[in-house]
């Protein structure tokens, strides 16, 4: 058998969505959603986020720092592909009002119930932080300032703080609908005419240079998060794109196969390509380029090495977590199953926790790393008890993950 046959082969395996469970995507969504925890957790010690992090501590620590953005590069991307992905995989089983109405419950129903919360939560994180804090962060000493003088302004965009998830994948989902509706164009055939080599060399080299103008025209570095109300463009140039990957690998899931070889050359490549790139962001950022991009001024050099850095990095460690996952991950077990059902819930709760009990551990004189581990072993704890007790069988659960455990509850 040619590769070609052997490629138009493999694809036929998945036209009948309703005999695979993906246990190896299921488990890496609640691992990229699960490690949020400790991701928020680290912002507090990184000298970068200093003046414009709530809980910013005295104490900094490099390496908890440079293991933060190296997992934000690939975390969230490696969710909006999975996300992608069983989208495609609802359109298929349930036609377009299916697919509209499983999102609709799923993703733009949480976003309208839990973002008031969140939003109360922060304001109230922020306000016991005013009375209670000693050692205000510069963020937190300047909110503090405009809460004493009602007649000064701060200049700040509306934000949907880390649900912005949320709300991305909504536009994604409303792009993808037209789209659809359109139907100009199939790629599944057409990439089925490819050669091996061309898979390999549009996954492994276009893809991540289609993502560099995206990081271009971020105004700051590292990543920043699409967090306005209006909608970003860079961001559709890069969580859409691995959207739109993950809707492609579904029908077309050889692709994964033809580079499973490279990931290990993909992850030296990506570790020492972050090394280097480390060192190309600036020590720390001040509150005004914070606050106004205007006021923030990268070197176009800089710039556009790190836009290179970052895209190359972003696809290849997708791509490892995802050959790895489905070599060690496409099992069902009791743990992943519960991680899995608790993921969306931990989530969507978990940041005005950290950021609570960091605000609590501020003014005591502990060992930072003492304090990062007492943040997130409180956080899993409040979020994952909180989950068990009020959410998994209440109507709360039914929304964020079905009646169901089945793969539906993305």
């Amino acid at each position: 058998m040619n590769t070609q046959e052997s490629i138009s082969t493999s694809s036929s395996e998945v036209i009948h969505p309703q005999i695979k469970y993906y246990y190896y995507l299921d488990n890496l969504r609640a691992l990229a959603l699960m490690v949020g925890v400790f991701f928020h957790a680290a912002l507090a010690y990184s000298l970068y986020m200093n003046e414009f992090w709530i809980t910013a501590a005295p104490q900094k620590s490099t390496f908890m720092e440079a293991a933060a953005f190296f997992s934000h590069l690939f975390r969230m991307p490696l969710f909006m592909l999975i996300a992608g992905f069983f989208g495609n995989y609802l359109y298929q089983k349930r036609g377009l009002k299916g697919f509209i109405k499983n999102r609709s419950v799923r993703i733009l129903a949480p976003f309208a119930v839990f973002f008031p919360v969140v939003l109360a939560s922060y304001v109230g994180v922020f306000m016991y932080a005013m009375k209670h804090v000693e050692q205000k962060s510069p963020l937190l000493q300047l909110v503090s300032t405009f809460a004493t003088n009602p007649s000064a302004r701060l200049n700040m965009q509306f934000s949907t703080m880390h649900l912005w998830f949320l709300y991305n994948l909504i536009l994604f989902y409303c792009v993808t609908i037209l789209v659809l509706k359109v139907n100009v164009f199939d790629i599944k055939t057409w990439l089925l005419k490819c050669s091996t080599r061309k898979v390999c060399g549009m996954l492994l080299l276009a893809f991540p240079i289609i993502l560099i103008p995206s990081f271009y025209l971020q105004y700051a570095l590292p990543i920043t998060m699409p967090d306005k109300i209006s909608p970003q463009l860079w961001s559709f140039g890069f969580f859409g794109i691995f959207f739109a990957m993950g809707w492609i690998l579904f029908s077309s899931q050889y692709l994964l196969d033809t580079i499973s070889k490279y990931w290990k050359p993909m992850l030296v490549i990506s570790l020492i390509a972050f090394a280097i790139l480390y060192q190309l962001y600036p020590r720390t950022i001040t509150l005004a380029a914070a606050i106004d991009p205007k006021n923030y001024v990268v070197d176009p050099l800089i710039r556009i090495s790190s836009a290179i850095f970052q895209g190359f990095i972003s696809v290849y460690m997708v791509f490892v977590l995802l050959i790895l996952g489905k070599k060690f991950l496409n099992s069902e077990n009791a743990f992943f199953r519960y991680m899995s059902q608790s993921s969306y819930w931990v989530y969507l709760v978990h940041v005005p926790i950290v950021l609570f009990i960091q605000v609590v551990l501020t003014d005591k004189d502990w060992n930072l790393w003492l304090k990062y581990f007492i943040t997130v072993a409180l956080t899993f704890i409040i979020s994952l008890l909180s989950y068990q007790l009020l959410v998994r069988y209440t109507p709360i659960g039914w929304m964020l993950n079905g009646r169901k455990n089945d793969i539906n509850k993305n």
